[in-house]
């Protein structure tokens, strides 16, 4: 009974969701001492958070427990720093520090209308003094990047290399409108003092197929033994050349993979030697096939 009631009210909360973007641009939504504001436009991060009064609060909840499993201890990210890459509007950098313990967060995120959510959702839950926010994509080079723009789907904009039809376009990609937004790498930011990596947790990408090329700039994370989490998604990874550039920096840099399994689907963690992270490709297919991947050193 309890689930039914906890689905109508999803439900209830999804109509409300669609008819609200012809009265205002933002919602506002609270669960349990935090709030988010979400775009009305966004039909994917906007809406699911709105309607499910968060966004993939649980698979955070599984991979911080799996990290604490590893490491050994159940508060892994207790008075320590987040690197969030892929900011979005900040449901992860809020989660880890309002949620579990971490001192601070550091959020990287270029998309313009993200940005301005996720300054207002640190600055609503109190988090300004300990979320710090880079207005910037992360990559393997310094400068600008090309990046294309999901019309419905906030979490689903990317940086585009070469061209947008050389690995596939079953989203439409080519036809996206494309902007111009700063790059870094996160090695020139830890060189110039603005990230210091003495006291971070984890390093958390999603970035949509970027993956490969932020970790390319991030030799100094891998050095460093950091563990990475990362949303693994063959055909965006394909679409931004970097599979294989992926696959190798997983397994010269680390030696255990976790395939914790899509956020929505139940599951034991599996654990794969790092050398052979390549065979996952073959068991996260199409378009729409993905994981989020827990890499241990």
């Amino acid at each position: 009974m309890l689930n039914h009631r906890g689905r109508r009210e999803q439900l209830v909360r999804e109509y409300f969701f669609r008819i609200a973007k012809r009265f205002t641009p933002v919602l506002a939504v609270d669960a349990e001492g935090v709030r988010f504001l979400v775009s009305t436009g966004d039909d994917v991060i906007g809406r699911v958070t709105f309607a499910h009064r968060g966004f993939d609060e649980g698979a955070m909840h599984r991979l911080v427990e799996v990290l604490g499993e590893r490491v050994g201890t159940t508060q892994p990210l207790a008075g320590r720093t987040v690197l969030d890459v892929g900011g979005n509007i900040g449901t992860t950098s809020v989660y880890a520090v309002a949620r579990f313990g971490a001192a601070r967060a550091v959020a990287f995120e270029p998309e313009p209308g993200n940005l301005r959510l996720l300054h207002q959702n640190v600055v609503a839950n109190g988090l300004a003094d300990r979320v710090e926010i880079v207005e910037a994509a992360l990559s393997s080079t310094d400068g600008e990047v090309e990046f294309e723009l999901s019309g419905e789907d906030g979490g689903d904009h990317r940086v585009r290399v070469g061209d947008p039809r050389s690995h596939g376009d079953a989203m439409g990609e080519a036809e996206r409108t494309v902007v111009r937004v700063p790059a870094h790498r996160l090695d020139s930011l830890v060189s110039d003092g603005r990230v210091d990596l003495s006291d971070v947790a984890i390093m958390w990408i999603d970035v949509q197929g970027h993956e490969a090329q932020v970790l390319e700039g991030a030799r100094s994370v891998l050095a460093a033994g950091i563990p990475v989490s990362i949303e693994y998604w063959p055909y965006g990874l394909r679409r931004a050349g970097g599979l294989e550039t992926l696959h190798g920096l997983i397994a010269s840099s680390f030696r255990t993979v976790v395939d914790l399994g899509p956020p929505f689907l139940e599951g034991p963690p599996r654990d794969l030697p790092a050398e052979r992270v390549a065979e996952l490709a073959d068991r996260y297919t199409g378009p729409v096939g993905f994981t989020d991947l827990l890499l241990l050193p």
